[in-house]
């Protein structure tokens, strides 16, 4: 079984509380190859959404 880590982020700048300097790195670079993502939105306005993403490791 692969390790697996839950990744909590605000859409834009993810939010990783691991100390592990290279999981940090590996997560920032993963989350910097992802497309653009649109914001969410409230009545026309952009709003903070939290998303939780599961990353397989190894």
């Amino acid at each position: 079984m692969r390790p697996k880590k839950l990744v909590p982020f605000l859409l834009g700048s993810p939010i990783l509380k691991d100390t592990n300097p290279s999981l940090k790195n590996e997560v920032n670079n993963m989350f910097n190859s992802m497309p653009i993502w649109k914001p969410a939105k409230q009545d026309g306005t952009p709003v903070k959404v939290k998303r939780t993403i599961p990353i397989n490791f190894g």
